[in-house]
């Protein structure tokens, strides 16, 4: 993703190595099972840029020829031509095809990539290999933003140790970076996928591959055997690495030292001279442009025609990857680099002109998406705004604001004195829909919802392994679990409520939650069902006319684990079915999907308070007492 001529030289390996990259990233993206870890390409590039960046300056410096701004120039010729024109072909596409809510949510990602900042904000809203942000026509830019990010720091690192270089000025900042994303790992894992910081050790390694570059290994065996090994440390986590691999940190630094180890082996290899052949070096040649288009061309595809990529499909957008990648690399990115003699064909200030107007246009457009909330009037019909969107999820808690207001106590979660009187409600982010269908069909009960944010169900301590690594609160969810199944928690409630997203939290691991409760207390249990899963925000599908009962493709699960659940082993347990109390018989085709107006879920599956209170309303009429299972005797 950087240049590959670090002073005058030129390693055709290192573009090799980048169609590797790109190669392993576009089969990953294109939801081919074999490549399931391909998202270490990123990594690769990062070690790639390491090494040409830290070459560059280092040879410039030696000379007494270094300059910031020629620098940061050529950085601009190399990066911005490409990046401004995708964000002005996304913008142009979204503004044809996408929704008012998924247009506004491009104009913000367009203006995050241009100024350098979309890993931030991708941390502060979700995580990598979430739903939402799949459907993110940028959400690769994060890496272009934690490359931009590097670019300010380390030239002004390399320069205050000029005078004093040495191996340990990169060991050090990258053992730190290496340290600490281990640690932060186990606490935000998120945090350390996105944040720069926490990548510094991959850059250190290419910046170490340089540095070590003229000590080469003596022995021509010796070398063919550490290239073969290198190339082995990079394909290996392509195949064997998954969505929840601890990542990065360690698990990294396999890809990475292969790709320093590559770099380092020269082009006197067999395997360097593999890479460095014709079709390897063109691949790599046009990955960053490539790059760049194939992530928007999947998720439009996913958008406008099918949410599952067909063989087809995958076949064409690679086709249209590298083709675009192609032309791209050849009118839009050699331009602005490509020299007549010692000069560049296109002046500094015809670059700097060019830039000027191309960011200026696409900040104006995004703003006037933004400020348009993204421009609903292209349809005619009423569009759910991201505006709406965000107020109907922020809806779902306004009963639980209402109650805490209603108590004396600063901490509405606090048990009344009257354990008879006192329900619990134990779940993750579906607990809220509990307590919204339980206040309004039994507004005399005391409830009490202790849960964290989202993604945490009711784990015994042999079920914790099924949380992933990369989940951003694991340790706060195990340490949640093991207050909450505790006896000495347990003993203040008369009645425990259930309410959780079944998928990886299958109905066999509510069973054992359940048996630990019993065993800790003599509270009465129930258990809510899950309505309809979706693979796409029903608020979204409703924007796009997309009625679910017909293009069933778009339902992830429906009343999923309804017959384990009905059926479980206890007579303290009481299941309720949403499906019995939504739907007028077995087939989605006979349930209900509004309520005043408004969708069932304004995401994939959280229920809107409309659906809550409609439940509590149609449980009332079905449990006209509170629905307490009979002790058993």
């Amino acid at each position: 993703m950087t240049q590959s001529r670090p002073g005058n030289a030129y390693f055709p390996h290192i573009d090799g190595l980048r169609g590797v990259a790109i190669l392993a990233v576009l089969l990953f993206h294109l939801d081919i099972a074999l490549f399931s870890g391909g998202f270490i390409g990123v990594d690769v590039f990062f070690v790639i840029s390491g090494f040409l960046i830290t070459s560059h300056i280092r040879n410039l410096i030696e000379k007494d020829r270094f300059s910031l701004a020629d620098f940061y120039v050529r950085r601009a010729r190399r990066l911005l031509p490409a990046l401004l024109f995708t964000l002005a072909l996304t913008l142009i596409a979204g503004c044809i095809l996408f929704s008012a809510s998924q247009l506004e949510a491009l104009g913000n990602s367009a203006l995050q990539a241009l100024f350098s900042v979309a890993n931030i904000f991708l941390w502060l809203e979700s995580g990598y290999f979430g739903t939402d942000a799949a459907m993110k026509p940028l959400l690769h830019m994060w890496s272009l933003s934690v490359e931009e990010q590097f670019y300010l720091v380390w030239p002004f690192y390399l320069l205050f140790f000029a005078r004093r270089w040495s191996i340990a000025v990169l060991i050090i900042p990258g053992a730190i970076s290496l340290v600490c994303a281990q640690y932060w790992l186990l606490h935000d894992s998120s945090m350390v996928f996105f944040m720069m910081p926490f990548r510094i050790c991959e850059f250190a390694l290419g910046a170490m591959a340089f540095y070590l570059y003229q000590s080469q290994i003596k022995t021509r065996a010796l070398r063919e055997g550490v290239s073969l090994i290198a190339l082995a440390l990079i394909l290996t986590p392509v195949f064997i690495y998954q969505k929840d691999t601890l990542f990065p940190g360690l698990s990294a630094m396999i890809p990475a030292l292969g790709t320093a180890l590559l770099i380092h082996s020269t082009a006197n290899t067999s395997t360097a001279r593999l890479l460095g052949s014709s079709l390897p070096r063109f691949t790599g040649l046009i990955s960053y442009s490539a790059y760049l288009l194939h992530w928007p061309l999947i998720v439009i595809y996913k958008y406008a025609f099918f949410p599952v990529l067909t063989w087809t499909a995958q076949l064409s957008i690679a086709v249209l990857s590298f083709g675009g990648g192609y032309l791209m690399y050849r009118f839009v990115e050699t331009p602005f680099r490509k020299k007549s003699g010692h000069h560049f064909k296109i002046s500094g200030k015809t670059l700097a002109l060019t830039l000027l107007l191309s960011a200026g246009i696409i900040t104006a457009s995004s703003l006037i998406i933004i400020q348009s909330d993204g421009w609903p009037s292209r349809f005619g019909a009423n569009q759910f705004t991201q505006e709406k969107i965000e107020e109907g999820m922020g809806d779902r808690f306004r009963l639980l604001s209402r109650l805490c207001k209603t108590r004396a106590s600063d901490n509405c979660q606090v048990p009344s004195p009257d354990k008879t009187n006192n329900v619990l409600i134990m779940g993750d982010s579906h607990a809220p829909d509990a307590l919204n269908m339980f206040l309004t069909a039994f507004p005399e009960k005391h409830y009490v919802m202790d849960t964290l944010p989202g993604g945490c169900p009711p784990l015994i301590a042999e079920d914790q392994s099924l949380l992933s690594p990369q989940h951003p609160d694991r340790q706060k969810c195990i340490d949640h679990n093991r207050k909450i199944l505790s006896a000495d928690y347990l003993k203040d409630f008369d009645q425990v409520i259930i309410s959780v997203y079944f998928d990886w939290y299958r109905a066999e691991n509510l069973a054992k939650t359940l048996e630990a409760i019993e065993a800790l207390s003599d509270a009465n249990i129930i258990v809510l069902g899950n309505y309809i899963v979706l693979n796409r925000g029903m608020a979204e599908l409703v924007n796009q006319q997309i009625d679910i009962r017909q293009s069933q493709e778009f339902i992830k699960s429906f009343a999923l684990y309804e017959q384990e659940l009905k059926t479980l082993p206890s007579d303290r347990v009481v299941f309720i079915s949403k499906k019995a109390l939504l739907c007028d018989g077995d087939d989605i085709g006979s349930c209900r999907l509004f309520f005043n107006n408004k969708p069932f879920s304004w995401d994939e599956h959280h229920l809107s308070l409309q659906t809550g209170i409609y439940l509590g309303q149609k449980l009332k009429e079905r449990y006209p007492e509170f629905p307490v299972p009979a002790r058993p005797h």
